[in-house]
């Protein structure tokens, strides 16, 4: 996915860091959050990102959140609750790289 959004002339920024020192986790995403022009949410294995979403969906209508999962995946259970939302998009299923490719355009 990160190669496909490079390609776009996007910047994508995974959440893959230690927690900051002065600031929670869910307050230093939040930040770069507001910064971004879109969520691209992975929910296969879902750890952390449901206690993400549930402080960033509600609170930022301007931001689109796409949903993605990998097609042998299936979403975490609770995902249902944020498809009210009409700033989250509908749920996107591909098997490899050419369908995000073709997703991004």
């Amino acid at each position: 996915m990160k190669s496909v959004l490079t390609s776009k002339d996007y910047v994508p920024i995974l959440f893959d860091f230690e927690k900051p020192k002065n600031r929670d986790l869910t307050e230093t995403v939040g930040l770069i959050v507001r910064m971004s022009k879109f969520i691209v949410a992975y929910l296969a294995e879902a750890k952390s990102i449901p206690q993400e979403l549930s402080e960033l969906i509600p609170n930022n209508t301007c931001l689109t959140i796409y949903p993605e999962i990998q097609k042998e995946h299936r979403e975490y259970s609770m995902f249902e609750h944020w498809k009210r939302y009409p700033w989250v998009k509908d749920i996107f299923k591909y098997e490899n790289e050419s369908d995000l490719d073709e997703h991004f355009e």
